[in-house]
Parts: structure tokens; sequence; C-alpha cells
């Protein structure tokens, strides 16, 4: 029997279970769940994982297409900036309510922990503001940003705000990195989320905390063409920068060739690489048994099941 707490660093929970539905529609892989909060805390009753930390995201980008597609054609230039303007505004308060929903719920609930997301939509002042205010006041342990579900790439200049801020303050940000499905066809993946895109972030803020998301690579099953030119340019960005941090989640339990995840453990070094489920996508207890079953030491399952989340997230 382990002697420590099992920390899942990579969970999703959602306020309805018709968001949940939603938010899992465009993947190939589609549970029967629908990760609202109840489905979750029964997930960890139901596995030996004792905390959780919530990566939960908000696709504006495309609740930003919605909302304009549906604007009169007939408007003024004058008239549509104005209904822009009153779009933007129902998305940004879309985005706190999102947070504040999740801070809200980490103190429901004790075992599960919060972070916040953000967007280039915000203006710099507005992002650091809103780490400010859910890190210091509502107990936020970290930042999560997906590049594809917000369109953009890690290394645009409009997201320095956030790296500045996050450094400042010692947040650390968890990323999605890896392949993901395109909205209108999830046969074709996006771009965002490559791991060469993460070099300009890891280079201009050696000192925040970062953790990338499903090893760099994503799940190996969705787009196999991807694996190794993914899984390759992981590796090279972890061995030019030391402080990054990865975590396991849609790879242990999932497709990957698991001789695969236990060589880039290795190379990364088991003291960088957090647990996760990914939950709803996959059950934390399938994970925990895939991770039991590569073959690592005692204290390498250690570090990653419980020691480096507690380190990273402060839990």
């Amino acid at each position: 029997m382990q002697e420590y707490p099992v920390i899942d660093a990579h969970l999703h929970t959602f306020h309805t279970p018709e968001a949940g539905r939603q938010a899992m529609s465009n993947t190939p892989s589609k549970p029967d769940i629908s990760g609202t909060i109840e489905d979750a805390v029964a997930a960890l009753k139901a596995s030996d994982v004792a905390g959780a930390l919530m990566v939960n995201t908000i696709p504006l980008a495309y609740m930003w297409d919605a909302a304009v597609a549906k604007l009169s054609p007939n408007l003024t230039p004058s008239q549509r900036e104005d209904a822009e303007h009153e779009i933007q505004h129902r998305l940004l308060a879309r985005l706190e309510r999102r947070n504040q929903w999740t801070c809200a719920m980490a103190q429901e609930h004790p075992n599960f922990y919060a972070t916040i997301t953000l967007d280039p939509i915000m203006s710099p002042d507005a992002m650091r503001q809103e780490i400010r205010d859910k890190v210091t006041s509502h107990d936020a342990r970290a930042i999560k940003l997906h590049p594809p579900i917000g369109r953009f790439f890690p290394n645009h200049q409009s997201l320095w705000p956030i790296y500045e801020t996050a450094q400042t303050l010692d947040v650390p940000i968890v990323f999605h990195v890896g392949a993901h499905p395109h909205p209108d066809n999830p046969e074709l993946p996006v771009e965002y989320s490559k791991p060469e895109h993460f070099e300009d972030v890891a280079t201009a803020f050696p000192k925040l905390r970062l953790v990338l998301a499903h090893m760099g690579v994503g799940p190996a099953e969705w787009y196999p063409h991807l694996f190794q030119p993914y899984y390759n340019a992981a590796l090279a960005l972890a061995r030019r920068h030391p402080h990054l941090c990865f975590d396991v989640s849609a790879a242990v339990g999932a497709e990957w060739p698991q001789d695969k995840l236990l060589a880039m453990i290795r190379k990364i070094g088991a003291e960088r690489v957090l647990f996760g489920s990914d939950f709803p996508w996959w059950d934390p207890r399938i994970a925990q048994r895939g991770l039991e079953q590569l073959g690592l030491s005692a204290e390498e399952k250690r570090f990653i099941l419980y020691e480096n989340a507690q380190r990273m997230f402060e839990l």
C-alpha cells in the first residue's frame, strides 16, 4: 500500500451535462459520462485518487464566431462595431463566470483544486486583473491555456501579459500541447499546439513554471501519423529547457506505445512528470493502472503520482 495520496493533475469538470457533452462532441473519444462535478467526485471515489486539479477552459473563439454569424448583414459599420463590442463584453463575462464556477467547486469540494483560463480576446489589463483576483482571493492554483480551443499560438505576443504576471506571482501554467481535432472536421488536426510553438515561451520566461500536458504529444490513436514527429519535438524541447514539466494525461492508460512512454519519462526525468487522467475522456482508475504497469521504480511513481503535483501546485 502506497504511503502518499495520488493527485490527478489534469481533470476537467463541466457545470452541466450538456456543456460536457458539447465539449466532447468533436473528439474521437466520447465517454458515456458528461464530466459534471458529480461525475468527477464519483470517479475519484471509485479510484485511489485523493485529489484533482480542474483544468477547465471555455471556447470563446467559437462562441465569437457563432454570435457574429447571427448579426444582421444590414448593420452599418458603426452598428456592427457596437454589436461586436457587446459580444466581446458578454464573452468576457462568460469566461469570468467559468473561472468563478471552478473556484467555487474547489471551495465546495476540498479535494478538488481550481485553475483559471484566459483568452487573447481579453485586454492586457483584464488578463492581469483576472489572474491576481482569482489567485489571491479565490485560491486558484494555476492557469490553464488551450491553444486549439482558443485558436491562438502560445508564442503570440498578445499572451505575454499572462506569462509576465504568472512568472511574477509564481503561478504555474498548464498548456494543452499536442494534436487536437479541428472543430469542423475531427479527422483533421489543428496546428496551434505543436511542441515547437512553445520554444519562444520557454526561452523568454525561464522562471515560469510550465506544465505541457499530454507529454507534448496528445493521444496516439487520434492522429497516428503525428505521433513520432510530436514525440521527437517534445523531447527536444524538454532537453533544451529543463524547467519545463509534462503530464501523462491522454498518454498513460490510452493507446500510446507504453515502451515509448516509459522511455520518454526516463529521458525527461520522473521528477518533471505529473500524473493526469484527462477525465472525462479517460478514467482515472485506468490511467493510474496504466502508470503502475509501466515498470517505474517506487521513487519514480512517488514523484509522478504525488510529489511533483504537490510541489507544483502547492497542494
